[in-house]
């Protein structure tokens, strides 16, 4: 029997990057799958990540562009980053949660896309750094790729799991993913819609 192999969180993620860029014939630079791989081992602590003591998952993102654009450029770049990522992993890893909210995913592609922009012009005008404004730009560009790269991550570790059956079926009910489908047809069950509206 061979030793269990324990991965360290950027190795773990490394894989998944990969593998979801393989599925998803998403072709990313290096800088960009190094980028990724940080965002998505950072977000294993949210509560590391806080603004002004918030936590920026509990942060609205309007809040957070408003204290970005009353910063000056050092922290606007900063919070500028921080409003990007945070709208890039809600938006990738939280697809089924928008049912419930009050603003669709295209908010926060929007808001996400529009933050890495900023950074870039200020990567390069203010910080005269053309090799991390150009990897904000393509950030910006590459977002809704992006979204789906981290989508694809967040449900092929849902559907790894053994014990999560009805989690499953409650993403897939929210949102209707393809990959979900199969892997409760895999199991033996049949998938059916749920209307939010009783009949009359």
């Amino acid at each position: 029997m061979s030793p269990l192999t324990l991965l360290s969180p950027q190795d773990f993620f490394r894989t998944q990057v990969c593998a979801a860029s393989k599925s998803l014939q998403i072709e990313l630079s290096n800088d960009i799958e190094f980028y990724l791989v940080n965002l998505l081992c950072e977000f294993i602590n949210p509560s590391q990540l806080a603004l002004d003591n918030e936590n920026v998952l509990d942060t609205p993102l309007a809040l957070i562009l408003k204290k970005a654009l009353e910063s000056p450029p050092d922290n606007q770049i900063k919070v500028m980053k921080r409003l990007g990522d945070t709208s890039l992993y809600v938006s990738g890893y939280f697809q089924d949660c928008f049912k419930r909210k009050a603003v669709d995913v295209n908010y926060y592609i929007d808001m996400g896309s529009n933050a890495y922009g900023h950074t870039a012009q200020l990567m390069r005008s203010y910080k005269s750094d053309s090799h991390f404004s150009k990897i904000y730009t393509t950030l910006s560009l590459e977002f809704r790729n992006l979204v789906a790269l981290i989508t694809e991550i967040a449900e092929t570790l849902l559907v790894s799991r053994n014990d999560d059956l009805l989690d499953t079926y409650i993403k897939w009910q929210n949102t209707q993913s393809v990959k979900l489908r199969k892997a409760l047809e895999d199991r033996g069950v049949q998938p059916v819609l749920f209307s939010s509206k009783l009949s009359s």
